[in-house]
């Protein structure tokens, strides 16, 4: 028999010509290639043990290297995969069930031998098939059993010859489509490689494809560096980390010998990228980095002489991309990005194949984000991606000619792969792809899947006792930013069900929900009107690097925008009469809280120290928060002072003000606080303990006072894992 035959091993059918084992239960598993050769391989040779040479001189064309490592991560995904086969006998009873039969002994470990088949293989060629339903009126006859009449066995005729046509044309097209090496189709597989509780994040593979390393965000709160041996998958992670600051992006230099990563403590203000050897382990500080702000993300160029990483100017306050030399102890590192007046920043940096050009991911402002090609003797700029909500993550594809890249709209990442050359740009229809990675020399493709969700949760506080939170809205969809109004007895929020992240409407107990805006923007931050008949939200202004409060009328449902002298905004709330809006304002000069009217956009500063977030509590009163720790109160007319220490209340967005009390959500070292504040009594009451990551940090917090209860955005699980796709786009 040819390898191209389909055999059956118990209940399942294997078809080498799609690489699929097809169950009697109707599942369906997907094989890579070289599994499925070793698999035929075996069942050609049955039941001769096959010793570990003969496997890899024809399954790997005698590359030892590669092989030696290969053979057992494949032989350990096949028993995988035969996990559900039950063994049956030449009669079709079954002799054995996935309890009363081990997986290992599908295929069989001779020690100093090689592996064998157990099940005896049962071979059907394409013709035979055919010919055996043809024939079958002359078997049934044979035995004593009425032939089948003429219009019958014409019908099964014509039957099995349309289903031998699609096959061929299926066939053809796979083969035209989506052709891999050697002529061979080459279909989507996603394999699963870390399966730890918490989150596993940012992909880094060795050049050669052996090792994995990844940082891993334990569920008490801890982030270290691992490494995976991912040709022995039986084997624990090794630890490569041990201490309590964060580790996030790492790279392998092109060797193989070392690692480089950044190393953040907040609490102390200190950040170092940091080489590894990672035979010994030994670490040699090679830069500064951010302390704070997000990932530090950096790359290595392909001669291991240059690491390009995302660095910080205390003298002008920007982040940058900086290249040090790795060739010379002490080197300074030397900014590559603009650093004066540039109206962006450059964040994530993949250098190409050939060294000459540098992939950056660009952030415009806060929903605009692109990815430039940069010669880096000559500094000339192309753009290959545009005006993408986050780029999370990028990747050279070792051809040097495809750039892979992550984009995250409503929190929704998606893969894709764009051509250089041509700039086309194709969806890889992969949700939760983020963080590409690749083993350069072997061009396997590693990423990070996370499918965020979100939903609104209500907590009791009229209770002796703490309570804990229940879910108010909550679906496959994300639901953020509740605000609830007493005068319209209901909750607005905003949710990403039509793709988009849009204004919805929901009676007070979450029921009765309507979409009120079609915008298709990332709309946010929406905050009802004291009346309760508005509704002020955050939105950008397409094709512009801008955003604006816009204003609907829940009745009629029209949306108007209000046209202020300035770019930025955040976070609008009402002022007393709800003639005008709160919010801060970004210029290049400062960050201050502004009154913003609704009719002409006409604006009045409220603060002069760096305000971000206000509430009125009166038709006089400002409460808010600046950029230090602390709330602080502002008299319209009169002084400014210190409402309540930075011991006490360490939030900017996550707090609301209701009969003279604040109520508000707390991050501590292993778990979140929601309390509140009572100015009359001058008491701090604790209202509910959650672990780490169950309250978002989108969180806004807003308060139903006739409910007695606090509403809030929850997250999912926080769990993330490191997959490895194949795709024929690759």
């Amino acid at each position: 028999m040819g390898p191209t035959n389909t055999f059956r091993i118990g209940n399942c059918l294997i078809q080498p010509a799609d690489f699929s084992i097809h169950f009697d239960n109707g599942c369906i598993q997907a094989l890579q290639p070289k599994y499925m050769e070793v698999l035929v391989y075996l069942a050609l040779h049955y039941p001769r043990v096959i010793p570990r040479k003969e496997l890899i001189d024809k399954i790997w064309n005698n590359n030892s290297y590669v092989g030696e490592k290969a053979l057992t991560n494949t032989i350990w995904h096949l028993r995988q995969n035969l996990i559900d086969l039950t063994v049956q006998d030449s009669e079709g009873n079954k002799t054995g069930s996935q309890d009363e039969t081990n997986v290992t002994e599908v295929i069989k470990t001779i020690r100093k031998g090689g592996y064998q088949l157990l099940i005896q293989p049962i071979w059907q060629s394409d013709f035979n098939l055919i010919n055996t339903n043809k024939n079958d009126d002359f078997a049934e006859a044979a035995n004593g059993v009425p032939p089948l009449n003429k219009d019958k066995y014409q019908k099964r005729h014509f039957v099995i010859v349309i289903a031998v046509a699609l096959v061929m044309v299926s066939t053809t097209l796979w083969f035209t489509l989506f052709s891999g090496s050697a002529g061979r189709p080459v279909m989507t597989e996603i394999e699963r490689i870390t399966r730890d509780p918490g989150s596993e994040i940012h992909p880094s593979a060795s050049p050669n494809g052996q090792y994995l390393v990844y940082a891993w965000e334990r569920p008490d709160g801890q982030t270290n560096m691992y490494m995976v041996d991912l040709t022995q998958p039986q084997l624990r992670a090794r630890q490569l980390t041990f201490d309590d600051a964060e580790q996030s992006i790492s790279v392998w230099s092109n060797d193989g010998q070392f690692l480089y990563f950044s190393r953040r403590n907040r609490a102390e203000s200190i950040c170092d990228i940091v080489e590894m050897k990672v035979t010994t382990n030994q670490e040699r500080q090679v830069a500064n980095c951010p302390s704070v702000g997000g990932y530090n993300y950096l790359d290595i160029s392909p001669d291991d002489t240059q690491l390009a990483f995302r660095g910080y100017d205390a003298s002008t306050g920007n982040t940058g991309i900086y290249i040090v030399d790795l060739t010379t102890e002490n080197a300074k590192p030397v900014r590559f990005s603009c650093n004066i007046d540039c109206g962006y920043k450059d964040r994530d940096i993949a250098f190409s194949p050939d060294g000459k050009s540098l992939a950056i991911s660009r952030r415009n402002y806060w929903y605009s984000e692109d990815i430039l090609l940069i010669d880096i003797l000559s500094g000339e700029e192309q753009t290959l991606v545009t005006n993408e909500e986050d780029i999370v993550g990028l990747a050279w594809h070792p051809d040097g000619k495809h750039l892979i890249y992550a984009a995250q709209r409503a929190d929704i990442k998606r893969g894709h792969i764009i051509n250089i050359d041509t700039k086309q740009s194709q969806s890889l229809s992969i949700e939760g792809f983020s963080y590409p990675s690749f083993a350069k020399n072997t061009g396997e493709l590693f990423y990070q899947y996370q499918n965020e969700r979100y939903y609104i949760t209500k907590l009791q506080i009229d209770k002796d006792a703490m309570s804990s939170p229940f879910p108010v809205i909550e679906s496959e969809f994300s639901h953020l930013y509740p605000d609830y109004s007493a005068p319209a007895n209901a909750i607005v929020y905003v949710s990403n069900e039509s793709g988009y992240y849009e204004l919805w409407i929901a009676d007070d107990k979450g029921m009765n929900r309507q979409q009120l805006t079609f915008l298709k923007q990332s709309v946010n931050y929406p905050r009802w009107s004291r009346k309760g008949d508005k509704v002020a939200f955050l939105a950008p202004i397409e094709n512009t690097n801008t955003d604006k409060i816009h204003i609907i009328d829940v009745k009629s449902k029209k949306v108007t925008t209000v046209d202020t002298a300035f770019k930025l905004h955040n976070r609008p709330t009402w002022n007393w009469n709800d003639s005008a809006v709160i919010s801060a304002v970004y210029t290049d000069k400062f960050i201050d809280l502004f009154e913003i009217s609704i009719a002409d956009g006409s604006s009045t500063r409220l603060t002069f120290d760096g305000g971000r977030y206000g509430i009125m509590t009166s038709p006089t009163t400002l409460l808010y928060t600046r950029r230090e720790s602390g709330l602080w109160q502002k008299e319209l007319e009169g002084d400014t002072f210190l409402k309540l220490s930075g011991e006490i209340f360490n939030e900017r967005f996550s707090w609301v003000y209701a009969n003279n009390a604040i109520y508000f959500s707390t991050n501590k070292i292993d778990h979140q606080l929601h309390l509140r504040y009572d100015f009359a009594q001058q008491s701090l009451v604790e209202l509910s303990r959650l672990p780490l990551n169950k309250v978002s940090g989108y969180q806004e917090i807003s308060i139903n006072l006739n409910k007695q209860e606090l509403l809030f955005t929850s997250g999912k699980s926080a769990q993330s894992d490191i997959k490895k796709l194949i795709h024929p786009l690759l």
